[in-house]
């Protein structure tokens, strides 16, 4: 079996909401998001940590309001995601074979989501990530005119989980302190490290805007 630690950043503001506060603590049939998010990792037999990255504002505010599970770790965010994810990377055990990162923000990832991304790990593949196929038509702007047409065979509208080897990330990020990137997959790849796709789930859609809130709120 292979021992896999979960990261859920959970440190941003999420101010596209207009919610006031994080979106993370938002209510979804009586919980938060923050532990719909976590409840899809806890009975998982190959997931033996969850790390959740969040600040210390709002986690003073779940321990008021929620019973805080005592199998999640709560690490304190950074000032961006790229410093978050480097917070909860770093305080992965050194014995977890992967390291799998996930958007708190995205509660109804699907346990079978899950099992597909751990069948794959187990082939012993350095890191894998979750995406989207496109299915319209793609085209090229600059200065708002159209310059060129991009084939959507070749185009994935990314997801998270983002999974990699857990001493292999840590060395990567690590090193990379000074570099900016938008996610763990942009990294991996400046780094020449091979990830594979897994084919994601519209429903793992990660709630950005005023309109998921919406969505939210009418399921």
């Amino acid at each position: 079996m292979i021992n896999i630690s979960v990261v859920i950043t959970s440190a941003g503001k999420g101010s596209r909401t207009k919610l006031g506060y994080n979106k993370i603590l938002h209510e979804y049939n009586g919980e938060p998001i923050i532990n719909l998010t976590i409840s899809k990792f806890l009975e998982i037999n190959e997931v033996k940590e969850i790390i959740v990255v969040i600040s210390k504002e709002d986690l003073n505010l779940l321990a008021t309001k929620y019973k805080l599970n005592p199998k999640v770790k709560y690490v304190e965010g950074g000032n961006t995601r790229q410093l978050s994810v480097t917070n909860g990377v770093n305080a992965c055990s050194g014995d977890m074979d992967y390291c799998m990162i996930h958007d708190g923000a995205r509660p109804f990832i699907s346990k079978e989501l899950i099992f597909n991304i751990i069948d794959r790990l187990r082939s012993g593949i350095d890191a894998c990530a979750v995406g989207i196929e496109q299915v319209d038509s793609m085209r090229k702007v600059i200065d708002g005119i159209i310059t060129d047409v991009v084939c959507r065979d070749t185009v994935y509208c990314m997801q998270t989980p983002q999974v990699a080897k857990t001493k292999l990330l840590k060395d990567i990020i690590n090193n990379s302190v000074s570099e900016t990137y938008t996610d763990e997959v942009e990294l991996l790849l400046a780094n020449k490290v091979i990830v594979e796709i897994i084919k994601g789930e519209k429903s793992n859609y990660k709630i950005t805007t005023e309109e998921d809130i919406r969505r939210l709120d009418n399921e």
